[in-house]
């Protein structure tokens, strides 16, 4: 893992019909409540995505095994996060855990989207010292350690289209008792 360039940058993440089926489910449902912590922000929020969800899970295990594939290593699914953000729903740069050995895997879930639209994804590399940009393209995303400060950029005003992005936050097996205790261990008893 440690010549691995974080991020790492994935295209066509899930099959077709997979994908088709997360897009069936955050069709409707979407309400202005997903209150950002940070900075008191507002974001849209998918009320009861926590729940397990076949879409969700299936999802969340092929990305899991090509994970694997790049870190050499075993993973437990410990969080999934669903975000939408419209136009002049600025984020700020924030980490998703304060733990090494945890790594988000942020998949752009739009089903249409012109780079033009703004969107991209930001992480700051603290190895490097630099930040990486990826652009928001539908079926693709990018993963990288959790403790890594990050951001996804809201459209611009050339669309009124909502950004919609899934993160699933993942841990080495070993460190599922101290995921918990930061209170973020909502899948792990699901997918050991």
């Amino acid at each position: 893992m440690a010549d691995l360039d974080f991020p790492v940058s994935l295209s066509n993440v899930l099959p077709e019909k997979d994908f088709m089926a997360l897009q069936d489910e955050l069709l409707t449902g979407w309400t202005l409540c997903n209150l950002s912590n940070a900075y008191n922000s507002r974001f849209w929020g998918f009320p009861g995505y926590e729940k397990p969800r076949l879409p969700f899970l299936s999802a969340a295990a092929r990305i899991k095994l090509k994970m694997m594939k790049f870190l050499a290593q075993d993973l437990v699914l410990y969080k999934i996060h669903v975000n939408g953000q419209t136009c002049g729903q600025n984020s700020f740069f924030h980490t998703d855990s304060s733990l090494p050995q945890t790594y988000t895997f942020v998949l752009f879930m739009s089903p249409e989207w012109n780079t033009n639209w703004g969107g991209e994804f930001s992480v700051f590399n603290p190895v490097k010292q630099e930040y990486k940009f990826v652009a928001y393209t539908p079926n693709s995303g990018t993963f990288f350690p959790a403790n890594w400060d990050h951001r996804g950029a809201s459209p611009n005003s050339s669309t009124a289209k909502l950004r919609v992005s899934l993160a699933f936050s993942y841990c080495n097996p070993s460190i599922v008792k101290d995921v918990e205790k930061e209170g973020e261990g909502l899948y792990s008893k699901f997918l050991r």
